[in-house]
C-alpha cells in the first residue's frame, strides 16, 4: 500500500465516522417554530377525571396532539412539546404528561 492509498483510506474512514455520528444526532431542536407547548401542570390536573374528549384535552393543556394509551402499552420515546399523552384505564385518566 503506498502513501496516497493510505491517505485515501484514512479520509474515507474519517468521513464514515463523522457521517455515522451525524446520524445519531438529535433531530429535535427545542421547541419547533410555531409549535404549541403543552402545559405539564394542566395535563397533571386531568389525572383521576373521566377521560375527556381530545378537544377538551387540547384546550386545557395547550397541546396540539393527543396520544391515548392503556397502562403497559408500548410507546415511542421521542419528545414532542406539543403532545399530551393520556394513560386511560376503565374510562379514567390514570396518568397524563406532556412530550
Amino acid at each position: 500500500m503506498n502513501g496516497d492509498t493510505a491517505m485515501r483510506m484514512i479520509r474515507i474512514s474519517l468521513l464514515s465516522v463523522f457521517l455515522g455520528l451525524g446520524a445519531c444526532a438529535s433531530t429535535v431542536a427545542g421547541n419547533r417554530a410555531g409549535a404549541a407547548t403543552c402545559s405539564a401542570d394542566a395535563a397533571a390536573a386531568l389525572v383521576g377525571q373521566v377521560a375527556p374528549d381530545d378537544a377538551t384535552v387540547l384546550s386545557k393543556t395547550g397541546g396540539t396532539i393527543v396520544r391515548r394509551i392503556a397502562p403497559g402499552d408500548p410507546t415511542t420515546r421521542d419528545f414532542r412539546v406539543e403532545r399530551v399523552t393520556l394513560t386511560v384505564a376503565e374510562g379514567r385518566v390514570v396518568s397524563a404528561s406532556c412530550g
